[in-house]
Formats: structure tokens, sequence, C-alpha cells
């Protein structure tokens, strides 16, 4: 976590801030200028600009949490019903890995570079 910085006058500073706004600099430039943050800034300077950034968080957080809960269906992808998976199982060839193999993930022989180094 970081540690806030105290500024000893920040009175001093937020004038400072104010006037050189008042020329036309970014909140980025000002921030530079008198020595702290732009949001530092912009909490203290811009009325309302706290609680709408802590909306905004909130709401950005809570479609986060609901986008994982709802699991929203891709489109183009449709469940497989349990024949088609009976089906999908039959015509598949039978597999002949270990169990080291299945875990590890390694392709069943006919489908391995072995196999087809051979077959060409």
């Amino acid at each position: 976590m970081t540690k806030h910085k105290i500024i000893p006058n920040e009175g001093e500073v937020l004038k400072q801030a104010k006037a050189l706004r008042a020329t036309g600099l970014g909140w980025k430039i000002v921030g530079r200028k008198v020595g702290v943050g732009e949001e530092w800034l912009q909490r203290r300077l811009v009325p309302g600009y706290s609680e709408s950034k802590n909306e905004q968080v909130r709401i950005r957080l809570y479609e986060s949490r609901s986008r994982k809960k709802k699991h929203p269906e891709r489109p183009g992808i449709r469940p497989i019903s349990d024949a088609d998976l009976k089906r999908m199982r039959m015509n598949a060839p039978p597999d002949d890995r270990d169990l080291t193999g299945k875990i590890c993930g390694d392709p069943p022989f006919h489908r391995s570079a072995l196999a087809q180094r051979r077959d060409a």
C-alpha cells in the first residue's frame, strides 16, 4: 500500500494550483509544478470529484464481480447434448495413453509427431 505524502502548506499549494489552472494549464502539469499528484488536486479543487470517482470505482467493481458470477454465454457456443457427446466418444479412436500421458496432456499416439513422421 502506498503511503500518503503529508503536505504541510496545503492551503498555499491549493492557491498556487488554482492560479496555475486559471492560466489554462492541465492537471498533470499543475501537479508537477506544485509537487503533488493530479488526482490529489482534482479531489480538492473540483466540487463533487471525489464522489463521482468513488461511484465510478464502485460501479466498475460491481460489474466485474457480477460478470464473474453470471458467466454469460458466449455467442456461437452451444452446450453439447448427451447424445452428441456419446456419438463423439464412440467415433473417437481408443485412448491408449497411460495415466501420466493423460495427465501431462500427451497426444494419443496416432496424433503424435512420431506417428505423423512415420506415416509420411
